[in-house]
């Protein structure tokens, strides 16, 4: 029963190859994308650290204004 399934007719070592093949790049997408965020999110926050309260408060404000219009249109 389970060789049967495996097998797919004679067309299994197409499907299960595509699949594993699938999963390989996707896992290996995931972890390069992850990644690459940590990193910038590293970035952003050391330039955070040295910047001026009253600029990062303005900031804050405006990213707040836009979300809020952002939900009424």
């Amino acid at each position: 029963m389970i060789t049967n399934i495996l097998n797919m007719g004679g067309y299994g070592l197409f499907v299960w190859s595509a699949f594993i093949f699938t999963f390989v790049f996707c896992l290996f997408l995931y972890i390069r994308v992850r990644n690459d965020l940590t990193q910038r999110e590293r970035k952003f926050l050391s330039k955070l650290k040295f910047m001026p309260y009253k600029k990062f408060k303005a900031i804050k404000s405006k990213k707040i204004v836009r979300a809020v219009l952002a939900k009424k249109s």
